[in-house]
């Protein structure tokens, strides 16, 4: 059986080319699966010019169960047209295919439909559009394929830097402002709750009159996955099709997505589309958290006078304040966000992320995962009357932002005592 090396050497002799470059994909399809190279579907670019016109460089497509389409491709460029010649040069493509070992002109990629969560061998890796966050940082061999997964953010921020910056603007206005911060913290835990805190996770609710900033703090707060050219206000909205929700979002994974302006209409049909689209998206979300996203639906406070109760359930609710003062807060907060830290929130889940990848290896937070239930219960006791999905519901935001302060304390920004007491203020806000 032939190797690697005698694979391309035979190619470029009796082909008469130069191979400059092998690109192989190994397609996941599962999230959190590991999966050994050689039994993934796989796709091989073989990248080569020709002995006489080393100027250009032609691109041939290869996979393994279809290789009577490349040797009809390499006729086709009147490569080689001897049939005695089909069975080695067969051999040789098949080899370039299926072999795992290294070589200098091998470049190896691992893609998905999907974004989020990859577990591959011992490795955890966070499928964006453009790469890959793993425990190492950033990792461009692997990637997402979703339009609409890209994670734009600021390389120039330090790591130190956008923690304290995030913090400093959460606590302008934390009974608002953390709820949904922490909302998108969750959407990227699944892989390390699902161990100890068995049970899905809620979307958000966030209500509050018309002008009050909805809208502009559930984008620039929670979401962090956009298209390819970073615009966060392109977002679901409830008066559009559900086909089109999937078209658009359906391929997003371990991330939040933002279900816009759901109002109170004259009309009855708009008003029940809208209630049926969120209680699909919600409903298919809270089912099952692997291998969705989670939604943060914004509208207008009279518009959800006749939500289902069922959907309290499977909703974190967040009000926004009208009082005078708080929208002057809030309008400076939104002011920051569209201005010069237009980029601090998405460059904190990026660090997060990474922290996160190298937590779900070394198991260093799993203490606080299998703890957190006792910690919660000191400060808001669960009562006789509380309905233990909203409970649960608030026990995985309280969860979630507990980790983001241990991320903190592990990077020395803040003491495990102010830790405590953010986390303290946090959950009796929950209250």
């Amino acid at each position: 059986m032939q190797t690697l090396s005698q694979a391309i050497s035979f190619l470029e002799d009796n082909l008469d080319i130069r191979i400059e470059c092998i690109e192989k994909y190994y397609r996941h399809s599962v999230a959190y699966q590991k999966n050994a190279d050689n039994t993934l579907p796989v796709i091989c670019i073989l990248k080569f010019s020709l002995t006489d016109n080393t100027a250009s460089t032609l691109s041939l497509q290869m996979q393994p169960d279809k290789l009577s389409n490349t040797l009809k491709e390499l006729r086709s460029l009147a490569l080689f047209a001897e049939k005695g010649s089909v069975r080695n040069v067969t051999e040789a493509l098949l080899c370039i295919c299926t072999d795992t070992s290294n070589h200098p002109l091998l470049q190896v990629y691992h893609t998905s439909l999907y974004t989020g969560w990859l577990k591959h061998k011992s490795f955890w890796i966070y499928l964006t559009s453009g790469y890959g966050i793993g425990s190492n940082g950033i990792e461009k061999n692997y990637f997402s394929d979703a339009a609409s997964g890209y994670l734009i953010y600021d390389s120039s921020l330090p790591e130190q830097e956008a923690y304290i910056q995030c913090m400093e603007l959460l606590q302008e206005q934390p009974d608002e402002l953390i709820p949904i911060f922490a909302l998108g913290l969750l959407s990227i835990l699944e892989p390390l709750k699902k161990n100890f805190l068995n049970f899905s996770s809620p979307g958000g609710l966030i209500s509050g009159k018309t002008q009050t900033g909805k809208t502009e703090l559930a984008t620039r707060i929670a979401r962090f996955l956009t298209d390819s050219s970073g615009n966060l206000q392109n977002f679901f909205i409830l008066q559009d099709s559900l086909k089109n929700f999937e078209k658009s979002f359906g391929d997003i994974v371990d991330s939040t997505v933002i279900l816009d302006d759901h109002r109170k209409s004259s009309s009855y049909t708009l008003q029940e589309k809208s209630h049926l689209i969120m209680d699909s998206i919600i409903r298919k979300s809270f089912a099952s958290n692997s291998h969705v996203s989670l939604p943060i639906v914004t509208g207008e406070s009279n518009a959800f006078s006749k939500m289902p109760e069922s959907w309290k359930n499977r909703l974190v609710h967040i009000r926004l304040d009208d009082a005078e003062e708080k929208l002057e807060t809030r309008r400076q907060v939104i002011h920051k966000l569209k201005g010069e830290q237009t980029f601090l929130f998405r460059t904190e889940y990026r660090y997060f992320i990474q922290y996160i990848a190298a937590s779900l290896e070394n198991h260093e937070l799993d203490s606080i995962a299998s703890s957190i239930e006792e910690r919660f219960a000191e400060i808001v006791p669960r009562m006789d009357s509380c309905v233990e999905r909203e409970y649960d519901n608030l026990l995985l935001v309280f969860w979630s932002y507990a980790i983001f302060l241990q991320y903190g304390i592990d990077l020395s920004i803040i003491t495990s005592k102010e830790g405590d007491a953010y986390l303290n203020t946090f959950g009796k806000n929950l209250k």
